[in-house]
């Protein structure tokens, strides 16, 4: 806040602590950075800070102290890429008023309140597909803030985990997919051509994801057995999550011809160019 002396003008911040208060001046009041002087940005990160350092003093567990932990956590366990990624979104969508709350304080209906603003920020329109989006990423949001919640349970920062009580947003999951009929795929495939459709025929014969498939290798293809190695990196850890795709005796003949005479490290599938997809 703002605070005017005789002395001059000055930010500070304050805070209720166990019935009373707690406040502290922050610097002298300017609305440019000059030397010794601070700007209401400054103040703010100031202040911030300050809250805390008075909040570790306490023993009080902040819902930021959970996400600082967990994050420290997945950067441990997932990889550096897998914490940013989740840093960043916990960053954008949290404000600052719930990062500052007690863990054990923070209510149920707090919760919910904050989750049915994510949606109303991000839906766009009133387009079905729009809304359902949207729903099913505030549910991803809150999948991470509750992991953060009971990481911080687990190491027994806190002894309430009244947050399970949250439920996601109904209405999020994807409708029944349309699959192309048979003539479609027909038709599909008379329509393509060279490398394009090399991989719409590994796409069938396996049912494979493109990632997977563009980074199948000739040495992932096992002629005795007529199976493919598939891999998929797991987010940030560098780790790869694999399975293998029996093949029919149509797919196997497939794999055959296009992985013939080439070096086990090549790309099975590349591009009329020779370049990787």
């Amino acid at each position: 806040g703002f605070l005017k002396l005789q002395s001059g003008e000055y930010w500070h911040a304050r805070m209720a602590h166990k019935g009373s208060h707690l406040q502290t001046r922050l610097g002298a009041v300017t609305k440019e950075s000059k030397d010794g002087l601070l700007s209401y940005r400054q103040a703010v990160d100031l202040a911030y800070k300050w809250y805390a350092e008075q909040e570790a003093h306490a023993g009080i567990w902040t819902v930021q102290q959970a996400f600082d932990a967990y994050i420290k956590h997945l950067a441990l366990n997932n990889g550096r890429e897998a914490a940013y990624q989740t840093q960043r979104r916990l960053e954008n969508h949290v404000p600052q008023h719930i990062k500052r709350q007690q863990l054990e304080a923070l209510s149920v209906e707090a919760l919910y309140d904050w989750l049915g603003s994510l949606v109303t920020v991000m839906e766009l329109d009133v387009d079905p597909e729009s809304t359902r989006q949207a729903k099913a990423s505030a549910n991803r949001i809150l999948s991470m803030v509750k992991a953060a919640f009971n990481h911080s349970y687990n190491l027994g920062k806190v002894h309430r985990n009244e947050w399970r009580k949250v439920r996601p947003i109904k209405g999020a999951e994807r409708g029944k997919a349309n699959l192309l009929s048979q003539q479609q795929v027909a038709s599909l495939l008379d329509h393509a051509e060279g490398a394009f459709k090399d991989l719409l025929l590994a796409s069938i014969y396996t049912g494979a994801r493109f990632k997977e498939l563009r980074s199948a290798t000739v040495s992932d293809f096992y002629a005795d057995s007529c199976s493919l190695l598939l891999k998929t990196k797991k987010g940030g850890s560098g780790d790869y999550r694999e399975r293998v795709s029996v093949l029919s005796a149509s797919g196997c003949e497939f794999f055959k011809q296009i992985a013939k005479d080439r070096h086990p490290s090549d790309f099975l599938l590349v591009k009329d160019n020779g370049h990787p997809w």
